[in-house]
């Protein structure tokens, strides 16, 4: 499917939308305010766009339907989005990757995060990855969040204890 670029007037594709699970900002107004996310309908959304080669085309600020599926916590839609070539590594106008994305996003509190994250890094998401705006790390982001087993498994798949913010 394609991934071309919005232009900041447009709205997000409905395949950012159906990936970020209500989450994506349309308009003023979010989707549900907070809370769990039944995953389920939104998946068969993602599913059956993905079948008609939707158009994936990004949101104003860069956010494809992976990033906007980390955000929303929804570790099925990004399976199948990564199995279907999504890019794993690929950055929002931020440069942060969907891991950096997922560690950051703060909905569906701290297992959310986790489980996402650790998603991820199972679909080769890189354990290094750092946002190019502020050089925040994913490892920064794990030992914010204070989970020992995330921040290990990021060391072990190769993140950098000495990296500080900037120094890449």
């Amino acid at each position: 499917w394609s991934s071309d670029v919005c232009s900041s007037d447009l709205a997000p594709s409905p395949l950012v939308l159906a990936a970020g699970c209500g989450l994506v900002p349309l308009g003023p107004q979010r989707g549900p305010p907070s809370g769990p996310i039944n995953h389920t309908p939104y998946l068969a959304v993602v599913r059956a766009l993905m079948e008609l080669r939707a158009n994936s085309a990004t949101t104003a600020d860069r956010m494809g339907p992976l990033h906007a599926a980390a955000q929303a916590g929804a570790v099925p839609i990004i399976e199948d989005l990564v199995n279907s070539s999504a890019d794993v590594l690929a950055c929002d106008v931020s440069q942060r990757p969907p891991l950096l994305a997922a560690l950051a996003a703060g909905h569906g509190g701290l297992a959310s995060q986790v489980a996402v994250a650790r998603s991820l890094l199972a679909l080769s998401a890189a354990a290094d990855a750092q946002s190019g705006e502020d050089g925040m790390t994913a490892l920064m982001a794990a030992a914010a969040l204070g989970d020992a087993e995330l921040v290990g498994s990021l060391l072990s798949g190769g993140a950098d204890i000495r990296v500080a913010r900037g120094d890449r």
